[in-house]
């Protein structure tokens, strides 16, 4: 009965090896595989997202400036009360 016990554990352990873990890590590098692209689409995605934030913010920064500067100040003033 020894000997059956240890026949089937080595039998049992070797159908792990072979042929079960073989497939458990296929399938498993698939399903990571799938997940690093899609994960990696959001973020180059989101990336593109702040380039476009970013170079919005630097022209907010330039047009504020421009209006923040005496000579946009002293223009206005002039248009607006009808002084060219």
């Amino acid at each position: 009965m020894a000997l059956e016990r240890e026949e089937l554990w080595s039998m049992m352990t070797r159908f792990h090896r072979e042929i079960s873990l073989p497939e458990i890590l296929e399938m498993t590098s698939k399903q990571t595989d799938s997940l690093r692209n899609d994960l990696n689409g959001h973020l180059d995605k989101i990336y593109q997202e702040i380039r476009g934030l970013k170079i919005e913010v630097v022209a907010l920064n330039g047009a504020v400036k421009r209006i923040e500067s005496p000579r946009w100040r002293k223009s206005s003033k002039q248009t607006l009360y009808g002084q060219s």
